[in-house]
């Protein structure tokens, strides 16, 4: 996670190719510079990285280095799905356990 990182809105850049299916985000830094934002594809992908706008912080020292708002909110689902199945998998045995 980025600390006393910099927030800035990037946006949605129309080009895709053929190595980068994913959605890529561009954002100005504090020096001037262009950096990409792009984020590997999931499930939940289509919900947060299609917006024309998305908010990402990142470390003045390595622009690079930058986090969207919207991974902890798929990181969240995501522990919220295993939470969800690994109930489902006890459930499941203390039911066979007694049959």
């Amino acid at each position: 996670m980025i600390k006393n990182g910099v927030s800035v809105l990037a946006k949605l850049r129309d080009e895709k190719s053929y190595l980068k299916p994913e959605p890529v985000y561009v954002y100005t830094a504090e020096d001037g510079r262009e950096y990409w934002y792009t984020k590997e594809f999931t499930v939940l992908n289509p919900l947060f990285y299609t917006r024309p706008e998305i908010t990402v912080y990142y470390m003045p020292d390595n622009p690079h280095l930058s986090v969207c708002k919207a991974d902890v909110t798929v990181k969240i689902i995501h522990l919220i799905c295993y939470l969800a199945l690994a109930a489902l998998v006890i459930s499941l045995f203390a039911v066979l356990m007694f049959v």
